[in-house]
């Protein structure tokens, strides 16, 4: 009879020293790559369920990949180890990487990015309708620059709104290759040449007034066209959204985040998952998930998911002493009127900028809350937008354009941000 491995301390240890002494030579701290070829499994690795692991024989991996803080957050055995000894040594990290079934599927992987043990990368992307395209023109910028697709730069992405579909649509796989189906560049090829067909005027709303400004089938469909039938769970890194929960009596009416590695999440498509986070007031109806529930657009709670991002990686990498977190706005607008108009808040004065007001706040907030957060190296990247205010569905061509400029002016003119950023995510 197989016998089970449980979780509890003591049969964690009985277990990594009872196959330690087999695979200490799989690991080397002075060669890049290392062979299982020479392991020999004794006959009691079955009694671990073990068996996967000859067909792993010959293969050439990446032993610091094994530690990886995706392998470790996915593996309860390595993460009870990990808790039980802080300073593992790698062959006991590597025996108790052994003992995890989700990291086995891992291993069969020839090829597996570098991480850090001690340090996990996130990447918040804002929501801002259009003006996602600049965002996905820095990020283009940054995959040619190093060389490596986003979903190697860091370790968790999440987005509201537009940042949701660049997410969501980011750490699709590729079902032929394995590998990302869009790079930052041609996804923001793809949503230029659709976008002009996403906001499809519903006949009847007067501009919003009586109704839902769009119909939502379009978009939909452009949907469709780009992620297929891709499930949430299958995501390359761990990926969140963030949506407004209006179910229900207005009582418990709530922020949701939807992860592609929580249970009630990974089985959801990538379409449903950002429909979920894109269901603007105004421009959309309302978004009835495949949960049941009724989704509002997540800007409406956090445009700026920086701190969402900051608090789904501190549970994810539990084992993470440090995060790296990059959050990338979709421009704002230099606002050169006088102070003037806020010496009456009347609604005539005041109610235009209301919206706008709520959002700064906000953002305010939340960057000044990880501003004082001992653990985390964050990074801010939200460009100026010179010239006539953008609306978040003018898809007209000078408007596209004049994002992509503005991404390339602020990529020229910080040469040494762009540098720190990149060596913080690359390690190099």
């Amino acid at each position: 009879m197989t016998k089970t491995l449980n979780y509890p301390m003591l049969p964690l240890v009985r277990s990594v020293l009872a196959i330690l002494p087999f695979i200490t030579n799989a690991h080397s701290s002075t060669t890049e790559n290392n062979s299982l070829r020479n392991v020999r499994l004794p006959e009691a690795a079955s009694l671990y369920n073990f068996d996967d692991l000859r067909s792993l024989e010959g293969e050439e991996i990446d032993s610091e990949a094994l530690f990886s803080p995706r392998s470790i957050a996915e593996s309860p055995v390595l993460l009870a180890a990990q808790r039980h000894e802080k300073d593992l040594r790698p062959p006991t990290i590597l025996a108790a990487s052994f003992l995890s079934a989700v990291n086995l599927s891992q291993l069969s992987e020839k090829k597996i990015s570098l991480r850090h043990a001690t340090e996990a990368r996130v990447l918040s992307i804002d929501g801002g309708g259009i003006k996602g395209l600049l965002v996905l023109e820095l990020l283009a910028l940054m995959e040619q620059k190093t060389g490596k697709h986003t979903t190697e730069l860091f370790d968790m992405i999440g987005g509201t709104s537009a940042g949701a579909l660049i997410a969501t649509l980011l750490t699709i796989k590729d079902p032929k290759t394995g590998k990302p189906k869009f790079t930052a560049r041609s996804l923001k090829e793809e949503l230029m040449k659709h976008y002009p067909n996403f906001f499809v005027t519903k006949w009847g709303s007067f501009c919003g007034i009586m109704k839902e400004k769009y119909k939502v089938t379009p978009a939909r469909n452009i949907l469709t066209k780009l992620a297929g039938e891709a499930l949430f769970g299958e995501a390359i890194i761990p990926t969140f959204v963030t949506a407004f929960n209006v179910s229900g009596e207005s009582k418990y009416h709530k922020l949701s985040i939807l992860g592609s590695y929580t249970h009630n999440d990974k089985g959801k498509t990538v379409i449903d998952a950002a429909l979920s986070s894109m269901s603007a007031p105004v421009f959309f109806k309302p978004h009835q998930s495949s949960d049941g529930n009724i989704y509002l657009d997540g800007g409406l709670v956090a445009n700026n998911p920086s701190l969402l991002a900051y608090c789904q990686a501190k549970e994810y990498f539990q084992h993470a002493s440090r995060l790296v977190l990059l959050s990338m706005g979709a421009g704002s607008f230099s606002d050169h009127a006088s102070s003037r108009k806020f010496l009456h808040t009347g609604l005539i004065d005041i109610g235009p900028e209301l919206p706008n007001m709520f959002l700064q706040g906000q953002q305010s907030i939340t960057q000044e809350t990880l501003h004082y957060m001992p653990d985390v190296s964050d990074f801010r990247i939200d460009p100026i937008l010179e010239g006539d205010k953008i609306e978040l569905d003018d898809t007209s061509q000078k408007a596209m354009d004049h994002l992509s400029v503005t991404a390339l002016r602020w990529w020229g003119d910080h040469p040494d941000k762009v540098d720190e950023i990149l060596k913080r995510v690359t390690h190099v």
